[in-house]
């Protein structure tokens, strides 16, 4: 199931939207604390993620399958928003320092293909960061967030995706141990939650926070292999034995 723009634009606009980006952000920031002169590309519903980088970056780009409202993200001419499919990056190899995939990877109907094309255009240096829903966290079961749609992920079956795809794990958190529920009790404990959350409820996060890099493989040159010195022995051919004949 999908999740449109619309949807996603009334979510992050709510007070249980604008907690949620701030306990996530706060993950992201644990893991890139700095990303100066770095271009950074973002994939998926990433516009309230990666405003708080685009001030840091050398350029940003937002990619999305669909159209959203960026304009006033647009406005600094470094900013780039590019409406493409996560399995078609209409971008050269090597062209970003850090990859950025949220509201992305669950709806992706194949991984291995957006994972390959995040491997395609991450410079061999370059780090990924991905913010998926955990399959068992209350987030991935309540319909009034995006993290309840498409298909949610254990921290395991993440794993295995990146570790097929050449990529290597860095780091990984998780965010959203406040229930989602916009109550006034609830949105005012949860830095509790938050806080204690890591330590008391480890499997029950809403999202992983994931940090990645690349697998880069040096070429190899096949060897010719070792000229070695083979002594020839050459024999000295056996003259005829002269006949007589009886006169």
């Amino acid at each position: 199931m999908s999740f449109s723009f619309e949807a996603f634009s009334e979510f992050y606009s709510l007070r249980i939207g604008i907690l949620a980006q701030r306990f996530i952000l706060a993950r992201m920031r644990e893991i890139w604390p700095d990303v100066r002169h770095h271009r950074l590309l973002a994939i998926g519903y990433a516009q309230p993620y990666i405003e708080d980088y685009s001030g840091q970056t050398e350029r940003s780009v937002v990619m999305t399958p669909m159209a959203i409202d960026a304009t006033p993200w647009l406005r600094d001419e470094k900013n780039i928003l590019c409406l493409a499919k996560s399995t078609l990056q209409p971008f050269p190899y090597e062209s970003f320092d850090r990859v950025l995939a949220i509201h992305s990877l669950e709806f992706c109907e194949n991984i291995s293909e957006m994972l390959h094309e995040c491997w395609r255009v991450m410079k061999p240096n370059g780090r990924m960061m991905l913010i998926v829903p955990n399959r068992m966290s209350i987030w991935a079961r309540t319909e009034n967030c995006p993290f309840a749609y498409g298909t949610p992920y254990t921290l395991s079956q993440i794993k295995q995706n990146l570790l097929d795809n050449n990529f290597r794990i860095e780091r990984q958190r998780k965010a959203l141990f406040v229930p989602p529920f916009e109550t006034n009790l609830m949105l005012s404990l949860s830095p509790v939650f938050e806080g204690v959350g890591g330590a008391v409820f480890k499997g029950f996060g809403g999202v992983h926070v994931i940090e990645v890099s690349k697998k880069v493989y040096a070429s190899v040159t096949p060897d010719k292999g070792s000229a070695i010195a083979v002594a020839t022995q050459i024999l000295a051919q056996p003259k005829p034995a002269a006949t007589s004949y009886d006169s």
